[in-house]
Parts: structure tokens; C-alpha cells; sequence
């Protein structure tokens, strides 16, 4: 690089202003930046919380934080600290797709995709549908095999073949933060011939210890 005139002596004030930072500004900033980059993505993924399961929660009706926290308490109560980290932590994804004329066109389509992607690549066995939600499956299936379990055999309110539950019908019904959505909510589990639970072991183990929490929730039996 060319430089005019007598380099300032390095370290000193007019080094850096008039010729390191009037030379390397740019390259500075984006180093700069990088590094912001890099911290923020080490801090998510040391800080970012590890569940034991996640529900999924697809709805056509708004549902609070409140509501959301709700939920994942309230699953707590029958899950098991299946990674053994010391604490039990469900996490509840909740995705709203408004429906209608009305409905803000943007939401709608984020909440498409993010279901889409849930229904075919999620991490969740247990899904809860309003029928606004669940009809869009039952219209992309076509008629065809279920994407979900038959239930009956743990419930005697199964309904519509056995693959869904009523919120209502659950000890989850009685929380005074869910009891608005227990009548407009039900539970499903994903088919045990579903190829997201039969891609490995431990997909296959996974949907076994969630079986089992559901099994927790309509017996009422509760791990702490």
C-alpha cells in the first residue's frame, strides 16, 4: 500500500486516527462486527434452554404467554428429567394460524410454514390441534393412513377413531389459565409408523417416554 508523507510513530494518538483507522476503518467494523456475531451465537447456544419433550400447540385461537407457561407447567407435572440434568423443563411451541377474511395475511403465512415444518420435520410426538387447524391436515392427507395414533386404548374419551382428546376431558381442562381453550383444544400423538418417529433410536425412544407422559396425564398420575 502507498503511503504519503511520514508514517505517525505506532501506538500514539495520530497513528490511529490519521493512519491505521484511515486506512483499515472498514476492515475494522466488519472484524468488529464478526466478533459481536460470534459472541451472540456462543451466548445462545450456552444459555439456550434444553427440554426434556416439547408439545406443539396449533391453533386458530390467540393464546397468551400466560397461557403458554400454562402449559408447560402444567405437562411438567407428568414428565420425567429424561436427560437427567437435574430439573424437569417442557417447552410448549406454540404456533397461532388466524383464519378468515380478516386474518393478517403475514401471520397467516408464518404460521403455514412453521406448521408445515412441524407436521414433517418437528421434534414434537404430542400435537394439539383446534378443528380450524386439524381440518387443513385431514384435507392435505386426502383420505389417506392417519398421521396419528389411535388413543383409545388410554382413554375412554377418545373420539373421531380414537386419535383425539378433548383438553376438556384431561386434568389440563381444570387449570383456570387453560380452562378457555379445553373445550376448543384437543390431543393427538403422532402414528408410531410415522417415518419422523422410526428415522433412528432415538426418535423411537423418544416418542416412547412421551407416550408414556401422555399415559401420566389421563391417568392423573403425577412423577413429582
Amino acid at each position: 500500500m502507498e503511503v504519503y508523507g511520514e508514517r505517525p510513530k505506532f501506538g500514539t494518538k495520530e497513528w490511529f486516527t490519521n493512519y491505521f483507522w484511515y486506512h483499515y476503518k472498514w476492515a475494522t467494523l466488519a472484524a468488529i462486527f464478526g466478533v459481536l456475531v460470534l459472541i451472540v451465537f456462543i451466548k445462545d447456544m450456552v444459555t439456550q434452554e434444553k427440554y426434556d419433550m416439547q408439545i406443539s400447540v396449533n391453533t386458530s385461537i390467540f393464546t397468551t404467554m400466560d397461557q403458554q407457561y400454562a402449559f408447560e407447567e402444567a405437562w411438567e407435572a407428568y414428565a420425567e428429567d429424561f436427560d437427567e440434568d437435574g430439573t424437569v423443563n417442557v417447552g410448549a411451541l406454540v404456533n397461532y394460524i388466524p383464519q378468515g377474511e380478516q386474518a393478517d395475511p403475514n401471520l397467516v403465512m408464518a404460521g403455514q410454514t412453521k406448521f408445515v415444518v412441524e407436521l414433517s420435520d418437528g421434534k414434537s410426538m404430542i400435537l394439539l390441534f383446534d378443528e380450524a387447524i386439524y381440518e387443513q391436515i385431514e384435507r392435505s392427507n386426502g383420505g389417506g393412513e392417519s398421521f396419528f395414533a389411535d388413543l383409545s386404548a388410554l382413554s375412554d374419551k377418545a373420539y373421531d377413531n380414537g386419535i383425539k382428546i378433548k383438553l376438556s376431558d384431561t386434568p389440563l381442562g381444570k387449570d383456570p389459565l387453560l380452562a378457555p381453550l379445553a373445550d376448543e383444544l384437543f390431543i393427538t400423538m403422532r402414528s408410531a409408523d410415522s417415518p419422523l418417529v422410526t428415522k433412528n433410536g432415538e426418535t423411537l425412544r423418544q416418542y416412547d417416554r412421551e407416550m408414556a407422559v401422555l399415559e401420566n396425564l389421563l391417568a392423573d398420575t403425577k412423577t413429582h
